[in-house]
């Protein structure tokens, strides 16, 4: 069925089922690979699986909808590497992801919110480095975050923030135990980062103090410090 997908999911695909939508309510996924194909209907995975060594959504273009409700990712490595959010509602719903790597490094996001909300993280290592942002937000919302790397970190990607506002990453009532978090940035365009309602509790975070860090905000409200947590002063605003 996977294969048939494929084949006519692609961007050179005649005739095409790319303005489809897919349901894949509630099946098991090994080693999925959904790499480099396009959507422009909906794709619903609620209540699936991805096991295995490997699942794969590296260079793929979402456009319309992508729905993880309950959504389960066990595979020992997860990719969105390059991955295309062009205008899309994305939802990750009470999904867990657990395994070593979930990584969604040099990716864009254009025009909607990314979304992960009530989401439990038990991966090591969490990498949205050089993560492009147009005019839109990456947002995690009551997630559980333990003993992993969030690498929000920048160097060659830009956070354009079109129509005057400045694109961000928000954490809102999350909870961080035993990480580190990497907010190094280098770019020449301003960013804006906000956590609020928040639990850091033995939380390393780390910043670009070179002469080459770019423009950076880190917006903070109410937060909960334990463990030896600090913030870096010369970024915050409250």
């Amino acid at each position: 069925m996977l294969r048939a997908i494929r084949d006519r999911v692609v961007e050179t695909a005649e005739p095409s089922w790319r303005a489809l939508d897919f349901d894949f309510t509630g099946l098991v996924f090994d080693n999925a690979d959904f790499a480099g194909l396009s959507f422009e209907g909906a794709v619903v995975f609620d209540n699936a699986e991805f096991r295995g060594l490997l699942t794969s959504f590296a260079r793929t273009t979402f456009r319309g909808r992508l729905s993880c409700l309950d959504t389960r990712f066990t595979a020992k490595t997860t990719v969105f590497t390059n991955v295309v959010f062009e205008r899309a509602a994305v939802h990750f719903v009470g999904a867990e992801f657990d395994g070593e790597v979930l990584d969604f490094g040099d990716g864009e996001l254009s025009g909607r919110p990314v979304g992960f909300y009530a989401c439990r993280f038990r991966v090591q290592r969490i990498n949205f480095g050089d993560f492009s942002i147009a005019a839109g937000t990456l947002r995690f919302e009551r997630c559980d975050f333990a003993d992993l790397e969030l690498d929000l970190s920048g160097r060659s990607y830009e956070w354009s923030g079109g129509g005057g506002g400045w694109s961000r990453v928000a954490l809102s009532d999350v909870r961080m135990v035993r990480c580190r978090l990497d907010l190094s940035w280098s770019g020449d365009r301003h960013r804006v980062i906000t956590i609020q309602n928040a639990v850091l509790d033995t939380v390393a975070i780390a910043v670009d103090t070179s002469e080459d860090a770019g423009p950076q905000r880190l917006i903070t409200e109410k937060l909960e410090l334990r463990g030896g947590t600090t913030l870096p002063p010369h970024r915050v605003r409250t």
